[in-house]
């Protein structure tokens, strides 16, 4: 399974899973604007990658396959904060979503 990674290894790790029936691509305008604050990890789910022909089997396994291959990048699952969707993100949990974007809570980007 292909992970697409941005943003910096030091920063808070985030896992994005895209819904069904898209696919990673699916966080293409928010990956510019959360890769500053977070180093994003985005599987590219199987059966919904075009650069690779596999096929979905069942949650269970592609969930075991995309643990096994974030272990093998040295990534700890507690590092790893995972997000379904776009989820509100900020550093210090869940947020209203245009508020991190756009720092309009007054606190500005984390």
């Amino acid at each position: 399974m292909r992970i697409c990674e941005f943003g910096k290894n030091d920063r808070e790790c985030v896992l994005l899973i895209h819904p069904s029936l898209v696919t990673w691509d699916y966080f293409e305008y928010v990956i510019p604007l959360l890769e500053k604050h977070y180093h994003l990890l985005i599987p590219a789910l199987p059966g919904y990658d075009p650069e690779d022909d596999s096929q979905f089997c069942s949650v269970e396994q592609t969930a075991s396959r995309l643990a096994d291959d974030i272990l093998q990048k040295g990534i700890r699952y507690e590092e790893v904060h995972p997000r379904y969707g776009l989820q509100e993100l900020r550093g210090d949990g869940p947020r209203g979503y245009g508020a991190v974007l756009s720092g309009a809570d007054g606190a500005g980007a984390p």
